[in-house]
Protein backbone atom coordinates (compact mmCIF):
# COMPACT_ATOMS: atom_id res chain seq x y z
CA UNK A 1 0.00 0.00 0.00
CA UNK A 2 1.54 2.89 -1.14
CA UNK A 3 1.34 5.92 1.91
CA UNK A 4 2.32 9.47 1.96
CA UNK A 5 2.88 12.08 4.10
CA UNK A 6 0.46 15.60 3.84
CA UNK A 7 0.73 18.80 5.24
CA UNK A 8 -2.25 19.68 7.55
CA UNK A 9 -2.67 22.57 9.69
CA UNK A 10 -0.20 22.48 12.83
CA UNK A 11 2.20 19.63 11.00
CA UNK A 12 2.06 16.50 8.95
CA UNK A 13 0.01 13.28 9.06
CA UNK A 14 0.50 9.79 7.07
CA UNK A 15 -2.15 8.48 4.56
CA UNK A 16 -2.29 6.59 1.50
CA UNK A 17 -0.90 8.19 -1.47
CA UNK A 18 -4.52 8.04 -3.22
CA UNK A 19 -6.23 10.49 -0.28
CA UNK A 20 -8.35 7.05 0.48
CA UNK A 21 -9.64 6.33 3.43
CA UNK A 22 -7.79 3.79 5.28
CA UNK A 23 -8.67 -0.07 6.39
CA UNK A 24 -9.58 1.58 9.67
CA UNK A 25 -12.01 4.02 8.30
CA UNK A 26 -9.67 7.22 9.07
CA UNK A 27 -8.47 9.26 6.24
CA UNK A 28 -4.92 9.60 8.12
CA UNK A 29 -3.14 6.86 10.70
CA UNK A 30 -2.46 9.70 13.45
CA UNK A 31 -5.14 12.21 14.85
CA UNK A 32 -2.70 14.82 15.71
CA UNK A 33 -0.09 16.12 13.31
CA UNK A 34 3.44 15.40 13.62
CA UNK A 35 6.44 17.09 13.11
CA UNK A 36 8.10 15.83 9.63
CA UNK A 37 10.33 13.50 11.27
CA UNK A 38 8.03 11.82 13.24
CA UNK A 39 5.29 11.48 10.09
CA UNK A 40 8.83 9.79 8.76
CA UNK A 41 9.48 7.60 11.04
CA UNK A 42 5.84 6.68 11.03
CA UNK A 43 5.50 5.84 7.34
CA UNK A 44 8.45 3.35 7.38
CA UNK A 45 7.08 1.98 10.53
CA UNK A 46 3.94 1.38 8.39
CA UNK A 47 5.54 -0.17 5.70
CA UNK A 48 7.84 -2.37 8.05
CA UNK A 49 4.50 -3.54 9.65
CA UNK A 50 2.78 -4.12 6.10
CA UNK A 51 5.90 -6.25 5.39
CA UNK A 52 6.13 -8.20 8.43
CA UNK A 53 2.23 -9.49 8.31
CA UNK A 54 2.43 -10.34 4.53
CA UNK A 55 5.69 -12.54 5.33
CA UNK A 56 3.54 -13.38 8.03
CA UNK A 57 0.89 -14.39 6.34
CA UNK A 58 2.70 -16.52 3.58
CA UNK A 59 4.60 -18.25 6.69
CA UNK A 60 1.42 -19.68 8.41
CA UNK A 61 0.41 -20.75 4.58
CA UNK A 62 3.59 -22.41 4.23
CA UNK A 63 3.00 -24.20 7.58
CA UNK A 64 -0.72 -24.95 6.93
CA UNK A 65 0.31 -26.58 3.63
CA UNK A 66 3.12 -28.27 5.24
CA UNK A 67 1.17 -29.99 8.00
CA UNK A 68 -1.29 -30.81 5.49
CA UNK A 69 0.57 -32.89 3.17
CA UNK A 70 2.40 -35.04 6.21
CA UNK A 71 -1.03 -35.56 6.72
CA UNK A 72 -1.98 -37.58 3.73
CA UNK A 73 1.29 -39.43 3.14
CA UNK A 74 0.43 -40.58 6.94
CA UNK A 75 -0.83 -44.62 6.18
CA UNK A 76 -3.80 -45.60 7.71
CA UNK A 77 -3.16 -47.59 11.10
CA UNK A 78 0.35 -45.75 11.29
CA UNK A 79 0.38 -44.43 14.72
CA UNK A 80 3.41 -42.06 14.49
Amino acid sequence: MPYKIFKVPGGYKVGKSDGEPMSNGRKYASNKPLTKEKAEKQMKAMYASENQSSSSTKTKASLTKTKASSTKTKKKGDNS
